[in-house]
């Protein structure tokens, strides 16, 4: 067991939901080079997020972590896109952000949809963190209301993106040819979202 190099982040209780608001606003005032920190403390001077408080800024914060996971090519996009594109995109971007959520969508909703199981409950997340709980410290030693709301968000994220319905359905993704064309050479990216890509 290697409790070693614990590659999990639980900041994600901070950042809310996928926000493609303020995704979008950070993603296009961001400047090549730029310390996501220093774009964020610009977008609250500037005014072009609001309120200036401090929650405000860990939210904005948290959303930066996101925004870094993706490429200057897939930001553009996020800036561009069409609603539903855009929550697709910070799918992706919360799955490559964090160690949990890109895991869970692999390990949990991805596989289960490959043999036709559309059921998903809180449940199912409990078991899976509690068996990743062997190998990580972090994990561990979380206390259980960070484990509720780690839990809740995962379950906003895979709503928002239109990844299970409100009653925890697994859907298969229906992907537009620009989510398609970011995910076609990335084997991993693609198991973030319920598809049947062998069919494609």
């Amino acid at each position: 067991m290697d409790l070693g190099g614990d590659r999990y982040t639980l900041s994600l209780t901070a950042g809310g939901g996928l926000q493609p608001e303020q995704s979008a606003v950070l993603a296009m005032i961001h400047r090549d080079g730029e310390a996501w920190c220093s774009t964020v403390d610009r977008a609250f001077a500037e005014g072009c997020l609001h309120p200036d408080t401090k929650t405000a800024h860990r939210v904005a914060s948290e959303i930066a972590v996101r925004l870094d996971a993706l490429s200057q090519e897939e930001r553009g996009l996020l800036i561009k896109a069409n609603p539903s594109d855009q929550t697709m995109i910070l799918w992706l971007a919360a799955c490559r952000a964090y160690r949990i959520v890109g895991e869970f969508a692999v390990e949990v909703v991805s596989d289960r949809h490959q043999v036709f199981r559309t059921d998903l409950s809180p449940l199912d997340f409990d078991v899976f963190f509690e068996a990743k709980s062997i190998s990580s410290v972090k994990l561990q030693t979380a206390a259980k209301s960070t484990r509720a709301k780690i839990r809740s968000l995962v379950f906003r994220f895979m709503r928002e993106a239109g990844i299970i319905s409100a009653d925890g359905r697994i859907h298969g993704v229906l992907l537009t040819p620009a989510i398609y064309e970011i995910l076609r050479n990335r084997p991993r990216d693609q198991r973030y979202f319920p598809n049947h890509w062998r069919r494609l």
